[in-house]
């Protein structure tokens, strides 16, 4: 099993080694920041940073709502001044031009910050009755919406699960968590996959009324995960973190913030300097329990 520091460092060589050549600002040029479905997690903090960002700086950046990491990507390769949050999954795929990023490489990204670790859940109707990964063939699934992190993470974790999501879920789901709490909540799905502990916090809530599990992933199945796919590694949910009676395994990522390499310093700086004021990152991480982990050490 990679530990969490290796991957990190194998994620920033990539980006560092190329340097970072950052241009002179334009005046009245207007930046942004792409986050993800409006009231996700990403959405949110994103929002409040370049709240912070307008108030300190001056600088005209905006938040704006995308379909998620796979989104985002395909905006920077359009754009130059715009920003994103985006898992390392992802990140890692476009720049190097693998996984659904082949022939698409992009060597402008540069990473600004690592900021919290992002589980990704498999949670199921407990009326389901899927207690392991393999237990989900014949069941119907939501994968995210398309152009996802999610949606990705959903892809590479069926695979080390011994699935195809086109082949062997050929009426699967895309949608937001919204959209996913509420199908869960009509039984419409089995099963979903989601990442990051806020956004699967808000799902329980949504689903107050629908009994749902985590379901935890073998060890085993975890050493392929990370084998195969470097990006990722394992994170622990103690008993009784999400009404789960016993310790989960499950897979992670980590949530980034990029930019593409000619973003000018003025922005950068702006933009880094808003999010780790000590009095701004106290009222970010107060957003929620993602947000909580966003830390200097």
């Amino acid at each position: 099993m990679k530990s969490k520091f290796l991957i990190v460092m194998l994620v920033l060589s990539l980006f560092l080694s190329c340097g970072v050549a950052m241009a002179a600002p334009s005046a009245n040029q207007g930046y942004s920041l792409a986050t993800a479905s409006r009231g996700s997690a990403y959405n949110v903090i994103g929002q409040k940073l370049v709240d912070m960002v307008k108030a300190t700086s001056g600088i005209p950046i905006v938040a704006a709502a995308t379909d998620g990491s796979l989104d985002n990507v395909a905006i920077m390769s359009k754009n130059k001044n715009v920003l994103a949050l985006v898992q390392n999954d992802v990140l890692h795929w476009a720049f190097q031009g693998e996984m659904m990023f082949n022939g698409k490489k992009n060597s402008r990204l540069r990473l600004l910050a690592c900021l919290y670790d992002e589980p990704v859940f498999l949670v199921a109707r407990k009326s389901a009755n899927i207690n392991t990964p393999k237990d989900l063939k014949g069941h119907s699934i939501c994968v995210g919406l398309e152009g996802s992190g999610p949606e990705a993470e959903s892809i590479v974790v069926l695979d080390i699960i011994g699935y195809n999501l086109d082949k062997d879920f050929p009426r699967h789901i895309h949608g937001s968590y919204a959209t996913m709490a509420k199908l869960l909540n009509e039984g419409k799905i089995d099963a979903c996959f989601v990442t990051g502990n806020a956004n699967l916090q808000n799902m329980r809530a949504a689903c107050a009324n629908t009994p749902l599990d985590i379901v935890n992933f073998p060890t085993e199945m975890l050493d392929n995960l990370s084998a195969k796919y470097p990006c990722f590694w394992y994170h622990i949910v103690p008993a009784n973190t999400f009404d789960n009676d016993n310790l989960v395994q499950t897979p992670c990522v980590m949530a980034m913030l990029v930019a593409d390499y000619e973003l000018p310093d003025e922005v950068v700086n702006g933009v880094l300097t808003s999010l780790f004021d000590k009095a701004n990152l106290q009222e970010i991480q107060s957003l929620n329990s993602s947000a909580a982990k966003i830390s200097l050490d």
